[in-house]
């Protein structure tokens, strides 16, 4: 398990989803909320909606100040 290994998995995933429907929501915690953040910055047409949850947040990215 690798990091590039983990992101092209999600690809192949949402790409099974786009043949299966018009749309693709990505509901994600934890690490996995940080790789669908991730995908989402990096490949936006790939991902209609994403809900994340328990997000575990990576030093180059900073937490929205609220």
């Amino acid at each position: 398990m690798s990091p590039e290994g983990m992101v092209n998995s999600a690809k192949r995933a949402i790409s099974i989803g786009k043949q299966l429907g018009e749309k693709v929501l990505v509901m994600s915690t934890s690490t996995g909320g940080t790789l669908g953040l991730y995908l989402a910055a990096n490949n936006p047409e790939m991902i209609d909606a994403l809900v994340c949850y328990s997000l575990m947040w990576i030093s180059q990215i900073q937490p929205p100040k609220c």
